[in-house]
């Protein structure tokens, strides 16, 4: 499907939804660029949650390179945060991430550099949940 996209013959659009439907029908060894991920949320203007759940399977598995998890993670959850969704859309979308987070050591220390290296500019009242969503993963990771 990448040589498609490279040659021309489909267009970032369709190959983000032609991989989003591929994961949705169970094909599993594939690691979608963020894009993707992107793609799906903002196509379906987060109404349907089970199969973004469904994609983001992707990320918790434990074959999965964890520095591509990272940075795929981060990407989408920079877009959610600076995007014009709600407050409460952000904080849902977020929640998701709680479980893949869990799985490395110090996750609520590389969720703080994140928010203050990629979130700064965001209002303070997001910052706010967004250290209350890190507090929720300390809880959980002790």
């Amino acid at each position: 499907m990448d040589g498609f996209l490279l040659e021309g013959v489909i267009d970032q659009k369709r190959y983000c939804n032609l991989i989003s439907q591929l994961i949705i029908m169970g094909y599993r060894y594939i690691e979608p660029p963020s894009d993707v991920f992107i793609y799906y949320l903002d196509e379906n203007n987060l109404e349907n949650m089970h199969d973004f759940n469904i994609i983001l399977e992707v990320l918790s598995k434990d074959s999965v390179n964890k520095k591509y998890i990272l940075l795929t993670s981060f990407e989408i959850l920079k877009w959610i945060w600076k995007s014009t969704y709600g407050i409460e859309s952000k904080i849902q979308i977020t929640l998701l991430f709680k479980p893949i987070f869990l799985k490395f050591k110090q996750p609520s220390l590389i969720l703080r550099e994140f928010v203050s290296s990629e979130l700064k500019g965001i209002c303070k009242a997001e910052q706010r949940e967004i250290y209350n969503i890190i507090q929720t993963i300390d809880d959980n990771s002790v």
